[in-house]
């Protein structure tokens, strides 16, 4: 193992446990965010990711094989998203519960591709500097737009849960990689890490399912229904998210204070470090 410790982007295509083995023990990589973006097939398409969702399962996988703290985000609202993609998305969450991710909508940013396509079938809005456009689906365009008010503090605030979810599961990797060899409090630790971003994955999980059932029900095609549904999924997600952030405030906590006891802090401030004697 290096003295460092380095971050990294890839697509899902580009890994193999092989590979990740050697850099995680060559370079030093302890994170690696994977260009998921879609596990529906027809979402990835849509997006030009060009890749079967097996490929990037594959891609996480030698994460989790080769002790590199893999995360994603995943553009689960696209232009041409239906139900059915939705599903297969929350499906590969389910897959992978343990590994740290975000979800959100295709932005179409000037001069991209998608901006592009969006321009050219007129779809595109535009105001100043800012672009929008309407899902195909007028059933999925509901469904982003409730979710959209009832995750917009978990998902997109600064300090939201989602967020801070990632930092943490990254702050435990890096007192795990430094720590030294045999420290039980940073293994048991990262374990706790671990289960907690598998607890936030799967509380966002059944509030996605909650508001897919709702959006393919009678009462989805009422505003007055869609309004109450939204208040009630966002006050479920911000209870839960409660409790889950206190949990977070807690393992940062802890992690904090072992990190600081550590050898490798300790030689970083400029502390003295206990030397072990050499081997006789």
């Amino acid at each position: 193992m290096t003295g460092i410790g380095v971050v990294g982007k890839t697509r899902p295509d580009a890994v193999s446990p092989a590979l990740l083995a050697h850099l995680h023990r060559r370079l030093g990589l302890l994170r690696l965010y994977v260009g998921i973006e879609n596990w529906s097939r027809r979402g990835a398409e849509h997006l030009g990711r060009g890749m079967d969702a097996e490929v990037a399962a594959a891609a996480l996988e030698a994460c989790g094989a080769t002790g590199v703290y893999g995360c994603y985000n995943l553009l689960i609202f696209e232009p041409d998203a239906a139900l059915d993609d939705v599903e297969e998305n929350l499906r590969g969450v389910e897959r992978f519960a343990e590994v740290p991710m975000n979800f959100c909508r295709a932005e179409a940013y000037a001069g991209t591709p998608l901006w592009h396509d969006l321009r050219r079938a007129g779809r595109l809005r535009t105001e100043g500097f800012a672009t929008d456009y309407t899902i195909g689906d007028p059933r999925v365009q509901r469904l982003f737009e409730l979710l959209h008010q009832a995750f917009r503090d978990r998902n997109f605030a600064p300090d939201g849960l989602a967020n801070m979810m990632m930092s943490v599961g990254y702050e435990s990797q890096i007192l795990t990689h430094f720590a030294a060899p045999g420290d039980a409090v940073a293994a048991e630790l990262s374990r706790e890490v671990a289960a907690f971003v598998r607890d936030v994955n799967l509380d966002t999980l059944a509030r996605l399912r909650e508001a897919l059932a709702f959006t393919r029900s009678p009462g989805a095609l009422e505003r007055a229904a869609t309004a109450e549904f939204t208040v009630e999924l966002a006050t479920r997600v911000n209870v839960s998210g409660a409790e889950l952030h206190g949990r977070l405030l807690d393992l940062r906590r802890d992690l904090a204070r072992h990190s600081a006891r550590s050898p490798a802090h300790r030689a970083a401030a400029g502390a003295p470090v206990a030397a072990r004697a050499p081997d006789a």
